[in-house]
């Protein structure tokens, strides 16, 4: 996991940009105000790829899931629990490290459960909420196509 980057330092258009949209959005206490997480206003290079999850309880709810990011998992996960999706501990543990430290990051991992033809994925995420804890992560993905 990887704390202390920019955005060149990202692997796509999609996450660069997200990145430079949330850098300059106005702060509190560290995070932007949920009010910005608009689908209109957000980078059209990240909105398929994205995901938007809601912090409930000791987890977290997929609130939405961008279409090229549904066609890659190969299900669509809106309004799923990411407790109950396979291998979710090692990533849960990550976003929860975003809202307890309200900072972004960029991570690559591996996963085995989809039905493409990738392995590994990377996740810029970044945390807004409003005065308070953080209550929403924005997730903007990246796969990495198994070499065969």
């Amino acid at each position: 996991m990887v704390t202390t980057f920019n955005a060149a330092d990202l692997p796509t258009v999609g996450q660069q940009d997200a990145f430079v949209f949330w850098s300059q959005l106005p702060k509190t206490a560290g995070v932007p105000p949920i009010e910005h997480i608009d689908p209109l206003a957000l980078p059209r290079s990240a909105l398929t790829m994205m995901a938007v999850l809601e912090v409930v309880d000791q987890d977290f709810l997929v609130r939405l899931a961008g279409t090229a990011l549904t066609d890659m998992l190969g299900k669509e996960f809106t309004g799923a629990k990411i407790s109950d999706l396979p291998d979710a501990d090692d990533g849960t543990e990550r976003l929860f490290w975003a809202v307890r430290h309200r900072r972004p990051y960029y991570s690559r991992s591996t996963l085995t459960w989809a039905p493409k033809s990738f392995r590994r994925y990377g996740v810029l995420t970044l945390p807004f909420g409003d005065e308070g804890p953080v209550s929403r992560l924005l997730l903007i993905f990246d796969f990495e196509k198994t070499q065969t």
